[in-house]
Formats: structure tokens, sequence, C-alpha cells
């Protein structure tokens, strides 16, 4: 029994133990599910304090727009366009509060909570929301600003010949799935200001282009198939077994989608960041050593804590933005992309033309 204890007590000392070491894609993963798991109620709360309360708001917009357009005289074209302001004004209102409260708020709380997490601190919903208060503002600026280079950079790819087309659809994936997710992480261990984050996570995802892009790709899918397969059986579902009018199977199926969307949201959203997090820790120590300076700060001092050493051991940025090998990448990225479509519509054509010719 004395061995059984203690090992027991063993088991629960090394679960608090960071362990920073080079990790592998299915390692990281694994961590994440685990610390996932671990903290699932905390996580999950984190969440539903602010996406429980939007979805009933976006519930209601949807009801109110589909209830109004079902019922108006289109030939009244002053009620028409009351509506349709109305309806596009309550949209509006839905994203507004959906950036500030989840990207901001929430999301600087659940870094914070996962960060604790991971270094083995007791986290709880109302905890994480006081350390993120001085975080949310900051994390919630980056995202819009990163939000104004994602256009400007689609702007480039679209409009520039030559340069913009072979490396600016390149440039928008990788800026767009690498680089926005580790700002979180990045304001959350280093502290840093809102242009310096954004810098920060740019420099940290190029060092590893390819793994960082593939590993994003599985998460997102993931994530994508977790939230669209639901809903696209209910919809299917809705037709064949609900006989409603056209305009109550609308709302019934716009009503649960939203549900839908919120649960895969509460469940998918932490796994994410979690994954993240770990990646962002992951890419400190296979280049600026952090495993080796967090060993040597808990020698001199056991209690000192992990975002403390993450904060202090960040290097400066990078002296150049874009190196030719970055360059190379985004250019191959962005000929997989041309032809990843071109595939596809080949498909969707022979499929058309089968489909006319069984008609």
């Amino acid at each position: 029994m004395m061995d059984s204890a203690s090992t027991r007590t063993n088991h629960q000392t090394n679960s608090n133990v960071v362990d920073l070491q080079p990790s592998s894609m299915g390692e990281i993963l694994d961590r994440a599910i685990r610390l996932y798991r671990q903290n699932f109620i905390n996580f999950v709360g984190i969440l539903a304090v602010v996406l429980v309360p939007l979805t009933l708001f976006q519930m209601l917009i949807n009801f109110f727009s589909l209830n109004q357009f079902s019922t108006f005289n289109p030939e009244q074209t002053a009620e028409v366009v009351a509506r349709l302001s109305t309806t596009l004004g309550g949209s509006a209102a839905y994203l507004f509060l959906h950036v500030i409260l989840v990207q901001g708020v929430a999301g600087a709380a659940l870094a914070t909570a996962i960060a604790n997490s991971y270094a083995g601190k007791n986290t709880s919903v109302l905890s994480s929301y006081r350390q993120a208060k001085s975080l949310w503002v900051r994390l919630l600026a980056a995202v819009l600003i990163s939000s104004v280079v994602s256009i400007a950079i689609t702007i480039f790819a679209i409009f520039i010949p030559c340069i913009g087309w072979f490396t600016g659809f390149g440039a928008l994936i990788f800026f767009t799935i690498v680089v926005i997710p580790l700002i979180a992480p990045v304001i959350v261990f280093e502290r840093q200001t809102i242009s310096d984050s954004i810098r920060r996570a740019w420099d940290l995802g190029r060092r590893r282009i390819w793994w960082m892009v593939g590993f994003a790709l599985i998460i997102y899918i993931f994530s994508f198939l977790l939230t669209l397969g639901p809903t696209a059986l209910l919809q299917v579902g809705v037709g064949f077994f609900i006989k409603t009018d056209l305009a109550s199977n609308q709302i019934f199926v716009t009503s649960f989608s939203s549900l839908i969307s919120m649960v895969g949201s509460l469940v998918i959203l932490p796994l994410q960041n979690s994954a993240f997090i770990l990646t962002y820790l992951d890419l400190r120590v296979r280049s600026e050593g952090l495993d080796l300076a967090f060993s040597v700060a808990k020698e001199l001092n056991p209690l000192e804590d992990l975002r403390s050493i993450a904060s202090a051991s960040a290097p400066k940025p990078e002296k150049e933005l874009v190196s030719g090998k970055d360059i190379g990448a985004f250019v191959l990225l962005s000929l997989i992309v041309a032809g990843l479509y071109v595939v596809a519509a080949i498909i969707i054509l022979v499929i058309g033309f089968f489909m006319s010719g069984l008609y």
C-alpha cells in the first residue's frame, strides 16, 4: 500500500512538471488532448460564458429576420428597405460582439488558462478572466490589425502581376492559418506590444513554415468537419422528416445550426488553442533554448514561473522580414493552391458533364 501511495504521489507531482522538449506533431497533439481532457470543464466554461448568450442573440436575430421576410409585401419598397436594414444591423451587431467577446475577452482568458494549466497551476473560469483583463484589449487589437494585414496581402496577391500572383496567395495562407493563431501565445507568455506580437508570431512561424502549415491544416480540417458534418445532417433530416411550411423549416434549421455551431466551437476551440500554445513552446525550445533557460531558472529559484522566463528570454525581432527561403516557400505554396483549384474545377466539370448526360 505504501508503494501504491508513493506511485500516485509521484504521478501527481510529475503531472505538474513542465515538459519542455522538442516534440513531434503527434506528441504535441497527444499532449494537447491530455491537457484538454484534464481541464475540460474550465476551458469550455470560459468560452460558454460569452458563446451561450451570443448564440441566443444570434438565434433571436435569425428568427426575427426570417419571420419578417416571410410576411412582408415585396411591392412596398420602404418596408423592404426598413426590414433589410434591421436585419443587417442585427447581424453587424452580432459580428461586432463576437469579435470583441470571443476573440478578445474569451480568447485571452482561454490562452491564460491553458498556459497556467500546462505549468501545473490551478485555474478556474473566474481567475482566468481576472488574469486576462490586462491582455484582452491587446489581443483584440492585434487580431483586428492582422485582419487588415490579411486584406492587404489579398489585394497584393490579386492585383500585383507576377510577384503578387506567385507569392501573395502562399503568404496569405501562411499568415492566416499560422501567424494569427500564434499571436495569443506570444501576448500571454511574452507580454509583447500589439505590433511586436504580430511580428514575433511571424518570425516564429517562418522558422518551420511547411511543418506549421501542415499542422495548422490538420487542426482546421478537423474543426471544419466537426462543425459542418452535424449541420449538414440536420438540414437533410429536417427536409425528410419534418413536414412544415418553408419558413418554419428555415427557422428550425437556422436555430439548430446555430446551436450545433456553438457546441462545435465549445468543443474544438480549447483543443485548437491548446495545440497552438504547445506549438509555440515547441518552436521556442527548438530555436531559442527555452527549455534550458527554464531549467537554469528553476535551479536558482524553484518557484520561477514559465511565463516570466518566456518573457525575459524572448529575443528581439529578426533583422529581415522575409528571406529568400520564405519567398520560395510562398511561391511553392501558391502553386500548390493553384494546382488544387484546377483539379477541383476539372472534377466539378466532369461531374457536371456526366450529370447532364443522365438527364
